[in-house]
């Protein structure tokens, strides 16, 4: 695909200036001539294999040119901007490919990390509270996260925290074998402010009672067990097909 939104680009592009630009005087045939310019870079981009890029360029050629040929009442401008589709739905088809391949590349991977998932959980009655935060901290650094660990003793009501997209999260983390109730919920609240958290995560591993829910909803903290977790990234992950691993 990358060849071909090349050689149609590169060709139209010289179609154009042959047959529209070069009889054209003023400023017109300068607008013109400046738009196919930009037409052939897409091309030139197309070739390195960068199609988002490219197609960006051609729709910079491809709906000016079209605005003029009507404006001017000019069926072979319309015609040359219309002409500049073809490249653009080639790149478009490259990407939907490229997207296709890099889907075909991450099953592997996605199903290991569904087998090691269910290992884990497994294995969380037989560990201890620290290990436990090895096996969240370590599982968040397969995802790509970069963790904070605080120390054990003077953590400030959070066992570590990582960034998204500029956001400060924070997770404190409770491997009890009961619920969690809704003093941990209020203690939490204390926390958030006390760590300039932007959002607050208590994760355990055998839920919330009712009256830690309804805390959590009251005082925006968010509530969530190890599984959930788990799912919770993995859907993540096979939505963000660019995520880079560590």
């Amino acid at each position: 695909m990358r060849i071909l939104s090349f050689l149609i680009g590169l060709v139209i592009s010289i179609s154009v200036i042959i047959k529209i630009g070069l009889s054209s005087t003023g400023i017109m045939g300068g607008v013109i001539l400046f738009l196919v310019s930009i037409g052939i870079t897409g091309s030139l981009i197309a070739i390195t294999g960068k199609p988002r890029t490219s197609m960006i360029f051609f729709i910079l050629t491809s709906v000016p040119l079209i605005i003029i040929g009507a404006y001017t009442h000019s069926e072979n401008i319309s015609f040359s901007g219309i002409a500049f589709i073809l490249p653009l739905i080639f790149e478009r088809i490259e990407v939907e490919r490229w997207k296709w391949l890099r889907k075909e590349e991450r099953k592997p991977l996605i199903e290991t990390m569904e087998e090691n998932a269910i290992t884990e959980v497994e294995e969380l009655e037989r560990i201890n509270g620290i290990q436990f935060e090895d096996r969240v901290a370590q599982v968040l650094r397969e995802y790509g996260f970069q963790i904070e660990r605080t120390p054990v003793t003077g953590d400030k009501g959070i066992d570590m925290a990582f960034y998204v997209e500029g956001e400060k999260i924070c997770l404190q983390l409770k491997h009890w074998k009961d619920k969690v109730g809704d003093p941990v919920v209020r203690d939490a609240y204390g926390s958030k402010a006390l760590n300039q958290c932007d959002r607050f995560f208590i994760l355990t591993t055998h839920g919330f009672t009712s009256r830690a829910v309804e805390s959590a909803k009251n005082l925006n903290i968010h509530l969530i067990t190890y599984d959930d977790l788990l799912e919770k990234l993995k859907k993540w992950y096979q939505q963000n097909p660019f995520l880079k691993q560590e």
